[in-house]
């Protein structure tokens, strides 16, 4: 199963993502949910951890890129 995660979100945004989008996801894959961006790169390494996709909503660290 595929696993999305936004590791930075704006609280405000996360009730713009269409339902039904997430809906279908949920068929083939889990998604998960930060709000606020991380205090740290450790930080955002561990919210990210394994996942196939991610969704960026301030920055991604290049600390991160391995």
């Amino acid at each position: 199963m595929m696993h999305i995660v936004c590791p930075d979100g704006d609280p405000g945004c996360q009730e713009m993502l269409d339902p039904i989008k997430l809906q279908h996801l949920s068929l083939t894959g889990t998604f998960s949910w930060y709000d606020g961006k991380p205090e740290t790169t450790e930080e955002f390494i561990e919210r990210v951890g394994n996942a196939e996709g991610v969704l960026i909503m301030w920055d991604f660290p290049k600390e991160a890129i391995i």
